[in-house]
């Protein structure tokens, strides 16, 4: 085992950095460190930065998409309940189960049919399920069955 290391400098913050790699010989760990030589980016914290934003600006775009199919349909979701962090999450948790459902086909627009709600009375309540310990909880779980038309 060898370890290579090399110092960088961070293109956003100007400040040094150094990566370090466990490489399985000398040659492999040179090989490393000559590549990276010259090879100037983001440092751990400017990177994590840079993610988070790109996070942000996806949940922003999903948030708009699907608030714009709940807007067409004329359905508004109740404000959630709990702690700022947990409402947070639990929207987040939301907008991906709403954005999966219009992607598998469910008619939103039909929700206002009488027909239409009573069959999926229970999908649709869940929607409008105000705990954000709720949404939390149910993550990773088939919380809905959709039906398509």
């Amino acid at each position: 085992m060898a370890k290579a290391s090399v110092s960088l400098h961070c293109t956003q913050c100007e400040t040094e950095y150094t990566m370090t790699k466990t490489c399985h010989n000398r040659t492999e760990a040179d090989s490393w460190e000559s590549y990276m030589e010259g090879r100037d980016g983001l440092c751990t914290e400017c990177w994590k930065k840079a993610q988070q934003l790109k996070r942000e600006a996806e949940q922003a775009q999903l948030v708009e998409k699907v608030n714009t199919k709940l807007n067409e349909a004329g359905i508004v979701l109740p404000e959630l309940t709990g702690s700022e962090n947990q409402i947070a999450w639990a929207k987040a948790i939301r907008y991906k189960v709403i954005e999966q459902l219009t992607k598998m086909g469910f008619k939103w627009d039909a929700i206002t049919n009488r027909t239409y709600q009573e069959s999926i009375a229970a999908e649709v309540a869940k929607l409008f399920e105000t705990s954000a310990k709720v949404w939390i909880d149910s993550r990773g779980k088939k919380i809905f069955t959709v039906y398509v038309e």
